[in-house]
């Protein structure tokens, strides 16, 4: 009974509108203790695992939950650790109940880099048609390696950054949910509804989108995260 009214609030705390399975925004990054307290303890687990020291002061960039056995957070800080201001992004799984707390992913560069990549790296825009029409082509390769009945659709991106090169380059955290259309439907995916209790999974996809060439889409890299 304790373990079921712990983990009721735990799904109360993330906000209706999110996908089940997905991950959703926070707010108030700077307010919420809980969120300090999980960077905190990210950031310690990082420097004794790189054998580096990192200041008690840093900035949460970005913000996000999942609901799992538990919770995990997803979040992009920039802190000063060894000396050089870095930009991390960890993933903490947390279960409060059995007082489990885990670092189960993390990567860390100089700010500058991620600022500002080799050859222009920024800030994907994320509504535009160029990168919805990628985002789609992106769950046709999902769907390949699915052995589920239905289609998948994008549901919700983060982390999503862009690069013009011979075309433009994509790379995102996508999280796919899937819709009503079976994988016989050749419908237009944006006529295919996503299921409220659908299932859902998360991606790493690096693309390249160069809509006037014969093959529009090299996909570099689709690696399922969650």
């Amino acid at each position: 009974m304790r373990t079921l009214v712990l983990l009721s609030c735990v799904l109360a705390y993330v906000t209706a509108e999110c996908m089940p399975g997905g991950y959703c925004p926070m707010q108030n990054l700077e307010s919420n203790l809980m969120l300090q307290e999980i960077v905190q303890f990210a950031l310690t687990t990082h420097a004794a695992k790189t054998n580096s020291m990192c200041d008690n002061t840093f900035t949460i960039r970005h913000a996000e939950t999942q609901v799992v056995a538990g919770l995990n957070y997803k979040v992009t800080v920039e802190a000063t650790c060894g000396g050089q201001t870095k930009v991390c992004d960890f993933v903490v799984f947390d279960q409060s109940w059995t007082k489990t707390r885990e670092l189960t992913s993390d990567h860390c560069s100089s700010g500058h880099h991620r600022n500002a990549f080799a050859g222009g790296m920024s800030h994907a825009d994320t509504t535009s048609t160029q990168f919805q029409d990628a985002m789609s082509y992106v769950a046709s390769q999902v769907d390949l390696q699915s052995n589920g009945l239905f289609r998948s659709s994008p549901v919700h991106y983060s982390h999503c950054f862009q690069q013009v090169v011979a075309g433009m380059r994509y790379v995102c955290d996508v999280t796919m949910g899937e819709n009503e259309c079976t994988k016989s439907d050749n419908r237009d995916l944006s006529l295919c509804a996503v299921k409220s209790q659908g299932m859902s999974s998360t991606w790493h996809v690096d693309i390249l989108s160069q809509p006037w060439m014969p093959t529009k889409y090299t996909l570099n890299q689709l690696t399922m995260v969650h």
